[in-house]
């Protein structure tokens, strides 16, 4: 293909993706009240202090809505893009990636939402005082939400991004075993930043980073073996062309 069909390939990919996400972020804006009022459960009453405010607010959820429920169908678009020009081992990658992304991003993002949320909102509306009471915009507590809920959604691919890197040749098992303990120090900092000053709060949020790094190197362990095998394999197949 030449370089303007590939330009025009890249064009109709997407075009697609742009009709699913606006298609979406309109049917999600005639529910945008509803989603609102469950993401905004656990801040309570909140204001808007800009007379478009609440409605850009509903604007962006619904199109934060689209972005999550249309990612499947980019991810697949993507694939269908660069899958001409991959090999047998690459579209196997390709597609055990764009499989398990969704899963673990909407997975990290639930844990973001349930349990790191309420665990930090709390924690910042603790500071309030007699002179000092909180009147939280919904614009500022939607930024907030995005801003606690996605990098979890993005951590939790730590196992998918490390059973790419062993399988690429890029690390293996033995570097995250070797680097544990700066790993457990640095959640541990992570724990402490984000949540209240007592120990069951910091669990609450580095146990479940640090679970997420030993699953990463136990999938690192498995992609290394499976890598080694494919190795002897190729190994083995150009000795008998010999």
């Amino acid at each position: 293909m030449s370089l303007f069909g590939h330009l025009e390939e890249l064009r109709k990919r997407i075009i697609v993706i742009l009709i699913g996400i606006v298609a979406v972020a309109l049917v999600s804006f005639g529910y945008a009240d509803d989603i609102l009022a469950f993401v905004t459960a656990p801040a309570g009453k909140l204001i808007f202090t800009a007379p478009a405010e609440a409605f850009m607010t509903q604007l962006k959820l619904s199109l934060m809505v689209a972005l999550f429920l249309t990612s499947p169908l980019i991810l697949h678009q993507t694939a269908v893009f660069v899958w001409p020009g991959l090999r047998g081992p690459e579209r196997r990658l390709l597609t055990t990636v764009f499989f398990f992304a969704p899963f673990l991003f909407a997975a990290g993002v639930t844990f973001g939402f349930v349990v790191a949320l309420p665990v930090t909102y709390n924690f910042f509306i603790r500071f309030a005082a007699a002179d000092l009471q909180p009147m939280i915009t919904v614009a500022n507590y939607l930024s907030f939400l995005i801003s606690l809920t996605v990098p979890f959604g993005l951590v939790f691919q730590l196992p998918m991004v490390s059973w790419g890197l062993t399988r690429a040749g890029i690390i293996e098992p033995g570097l995250l075993r070797r680097q544990r303990r700066f790993a457990l120090l640095i959640i541990a900092v992570v724990a402490a930043a984000i949540t209240p000053p007592d120990v069951f709060s910091q669990l609450v949020m580095g146990l479940p980073l640090w679970i997420l790094y030993e699953i990463s190197i136990v999938v690192s362990t498995v992609a290394a073996r499976a890598r080694l095998r494919r190795l002897e394999s190729e190994s083995e197949s150009e000795s008998e062309e010999d």
